[in-house]
């Protein structure tokens, strides 16, 4: 749904643009630490719900979903590849018709930071919401 670019760490430092139909919601520069204090992914992500809206177009009508669910599951963290946790040097937005991103961050009054892991997990049956 965005196109993600992250650049190669240099200097403890990454940067990263996500983009969504032609404009960039977020340009970032972080200053990443490697071992995140306290923060251990596996126990951050196996407590977190997971939501899924899923869409499947009507064969006859691709103007109408022949199903439409919105579901939840918890994921299964197995082997954790890459982790590190940051603070952005700087962070800037841009408005888009069919994003509230930028609302949202015009208005932050701190950064909280944020993490970036690589890791394999297992979606297993959920259960469906509406």
């Amino acid at each position: 749904m965005a196109d993600i670019a992250l650049s190669q760490i240099q200097n403890n430092i990454i940067k990263a643009t996500v983009t969504r139909k032609g404009t960039v919601l977020f340009d970032v520069e972080v200053k990443i630490n490697k071992n995140p204090p306290g923060l251990d992914p596996k126990d951050m992500f196996n407590n977190l719900p997971f939501y899924n809206l899923k869409l499947i177009p009507d064969v006859a009508d691709n103007s109408k979903f022949a199903i439409r669910q919105l579901t939840e599951t918890y994921i299964k963290i197995g082997n954790v590849h890459k982790s590190y946790s940051g603070s952005p040097k700087f962070i800037k937005s841009n408005l888009s018709k069919y994003d509230i991103s930028h609302k949202i961050l015009k208005d932050a009054q701190k950064d909280l930071g944020g993490i970036y892991v690589e890791y394999d997990f297992i979606l297993p049956n959920g259960r469906v919401l509406e």
